[in-house]
């Protein structure tokens, strides 16, 4: 079976996950009360998150490289603070405590802004957004319907993903957004499942 990568695969993909971070931090942040000028810094992050990963096909770490272009670039809309926070966010976004990255050691507390960036960056990749990915990979890769079910929908390594994304989200109001992502998904592929199940059989 064919490999498949993690490379976003249409031109446009961060810009488009950007807003849609945008958005579900806000969201998010709404859920939990924030204020509105926390809210406005909050989509600003969310758009920008992944800034460091534009045009770079480097080994250090995107999310430092980020914060540089955004001290760099946004300082005429931006002040002190604000710039302060923005570049956290962009810098820690991925630095998520309740990760297996941070098992047997002691986690970085991070303040909710940063946890809620966290939390919406993970969320995006699921849902429609996960089927859209998996589509586009498979076909990338060659694979079948089946193939592709079994490598994305029933593979060990997907369900692991899956799993790791559950326990690394900060806040209960995101595990059960993400709960139902993981449904729309199910639905779906079990519904190609159960068509291609049809064609084998018939």
């Amino acid at each position: 079976m064919a490999k498949h990568t993690c490379e976003p695969l249409e031109p446009g993909y961060r810009f488009h996950h950007g807003l849609r971070v945008g958005g579900l931090a806000v969201s998010l942040g709404k859920r939990l009360g924030v204020s509105q000028a926390q809210l406005d810094l909050l989509y600003v992050a969310g758009v920008v998150h992944d800034v460091g990963k534009s045009g770079y096909l480097g080994t250090d770490a995107h999310g430092p490289r980020g914060e540089a272009i955004v001290r760099a670039r946004l300082t005429e809309w931006l002040d002190k603070d604000e710039m302060e926070r923005v570049a956290q966010m962009v810098a820690h976004h991925y630095e998520r405590p309740r990760s297996q990255w941070y098992k047997g050691k002691v986690p970085p507390q991070w303040s909710d802004d940063i946890l809620i960036i966290q939390d919406a960056d993970i969320l995006d990749h699921y849902g429609m957004t996960f089927v859209w990915s998996a589509v586009l990979r498979a076909h990338k890769d060659g694979l079948s319907p089946m193939q592709m079910l079994e490598t994305f929908w029933r593979g060990t390594h997907e369900r692991d993903v899956r799993d790791e994304a559950h326990r690394s989200l900060n806040f209960e109001e995101s595990r059960a957004e993400l709960n139902v992502r993981f449904e729309k998904a199910e639905l779906f592929f079990r519904a190609l499942f159960e068509e291609q199940m049809g064609e084998f059989t018939e």
